[in-house]
């Protein structure tokens, strides 16, 4: 997190990235919203969705999506149940992957 994306990520056909536990500890805050600002900016045509599961444990989590949309201009919407983060991916034929987790 952090660093600089590698160039051969941009020719990747990435739609998706899923991110899980990664936002209890607020120094991490600042790099992880680098690294997704930066590839966003890699796939400007069409941006990935990023998909953060995570355990609520405090103030931290909190924290992290405040600064995500007033530092970094991210866009964030809390899901609670699989068929919601379908919509959300606007995913009509059915994933195996996304209703085998647990998003809470």
């Amino acid at each position: 997190w952090g660093s600089e994306i590698p160039p051969r990520i941009s020719s990747l056909p990435i739609s998706v990235v899923v991110m899980g536990d990664c936002i209890f500890n607020r120094s991490t805050h600042n790099p992880l919203l680098e690294s997704i600002t930066k590839l966003k900016a890699v796939f400007s045509f069409a941006p990935p969705k990023f998909i953060l599961a995570y355990q609520r444990r405090g103030a931290e989590e909190a924290e992290f999506f405040r600064l995500a949309r007033d530092q970094y201009n991210l866009s964030t919407a809390e899901v609670s149940d699989v068929e919601g983060l379908k919509s959300k991916l606007n995913l009509k034929s059915p994933n195996p992957h996304l209703e085998m987790c647990e998003v809470y």
